[in-house]
């Protein structure tokens, strides 16, 4: 390749011809024994949630604790203001 013959061709997927590809290859999964099985065993199954709430509590911990230091520095700016203005 040159600088004279410079090929700038870029494959592109048909959206159609990938959507067809995807439903054959789910209904080819369907068929396959013990999917069904496989699917609902997935569908019923816990997921532990636990670290997720405690890091939830910790996080409403920690907005309570800066919504209070903004409360009280607003707080000190109005006092300061006032105290400039007079």
């Amino acid at each position: 390749m040159d600088d004279e013959h410079f090929c700038d061709y870029k494959p592109s997927l048909d959206q159609n011809e990938l959507n067809h590809e995807v439903e054959l290859l789910i209904m080819d999964m369907i068929t396959l024994d013990g999917f069904n099985d496989f699917i609902f065993k997935r569908m019923n199954e816990k997921v532990d949630v636990s670290a997720l709430e405690k890091e939830r509590e910790q996080l409403r911990r920690q907005l309570a604790q800066v919504s209070g230091a903004k409360t009280k520095l607003n707080q000190m700016r109005n006092v300061c203001q006032a105290f400039w203005k007079s």
